[in-house]
């Protein structure tokens, strides 16, 4: 039984592993260094300047570029052009993906982070493996940057990634690693984010209807505020969300854009900042 119980713990850290690695690759991101990129994204500026009320499908595929090569320039559109409408730009990835969710979240220069999350794991879908890149997360947690993507705005990233899917005892297992990891106090906490999700989830076994249950949108719109303390997400903290995530799902695989895969995307993000 030891044995078993090994088994299963070494796959599963592999498994992380390559969730992880597989993530898309970005590039060094300096702000200085986008322009190219920028100008790339110029059939999305009349929606997101409000000049025209549709998204035109060129806008799709410069972001799938952008996102592949260097995601953390998206927030340069938000920090170099005043003109820019951020509720627009906080619901592309609900308007490409065709996916009606709102987020309450308070869109600054800095949190367009957790756009760029959705963004990357709606646009390469984790769940399909390909070959594990060489890409290495090398930097500790102690050094990470400032300004670097949080716990509590990856979970905010799976509100606009995943946010109508209806939360299964699988998201909520993540949602409490997440939790305790950002709390660090070692449990869940009553009234917080994971009970809620907890409680979600409970509550959608005895729900047979798609739309009466309660989504993963409702729960993580506003995640941040629901923490007692958030930390910014490192490579460890992934692999607990996944090993969470699916040691409670019988194909033990990790749902699409879901929260394993934001915080996954979180965690490769900060390190390449």
């Amino acid at each position: 039984m030891a044995s078993k119980t090994m088994e299963i713990t070494i796959s599963l850290s592999f498994f992380a592993t390559i969730l992880i690695s597989t993530l898309p690759l970005a590039t060094v991101a300096q702000f200085d260094n986008c322009t190219d990129e920028i100008k790339s994204l110029s059939p999305c500026f009349d929606y997101i300047q409000e000049r025209d009320k549709f998204l035109p499908p060129d806008c799709c595929d410069s972001l799938d570029d952008v996102v592949e090569s260097k995601p953390n320039c998206l927030c340069q559109v938000l920090r170099g052009d005043e003109g820019v409408n951020r509720t627009r730009f906080s619901e592309l990835p609900s308007v490409i993906f065709n996916q009606d969710v709102e987020s309450s979240t308070d869109l600054s220069a800095d949190s367009c982070f957790i756009i760029i999350v959705a963004l990357l794991v709606r646009f390469d879908v984790v769940g399909e493996y390909g070959r594990p890149s060489d890409v290495k997360m090398t930097k500790p947690g102690s050094v990470l940057e400032a300004e670097a993507i949080t716990i509590g705005e990856a979970l905010e990233a799976t509100a606009l990634s995943a946010g109508d899917k209806p939360v299964d005892v699988s998201d909520a297992a993540a949602i409490a690693a997440a939790e305790v990891r950002a709390t660090g106090l070692g449990h869940v906490v009553p009234g917080g984010v994971a009970a809620e999700a907890q409680s979600a989830a409970a509550y959608n076994l005895g729900v047979t209807q798609k739309e009466d249950k309660a989504k993963l949108g409702d729960i993580l719109a506003d995640a941040t505020t629901k923490l007692t303390d958030d930390k910014a997400v490192t490579r460890e903290d992934a692999e607990g969300v996944i090993f969470a995530e699916v040691r409670n799902k019988a194909d033990m695989a990790t749902h699409p854009g879901g929260v394993a895969a934001s915080v996954a995307a979180a965690a490769r993000l900060n390190q390449e900042k």
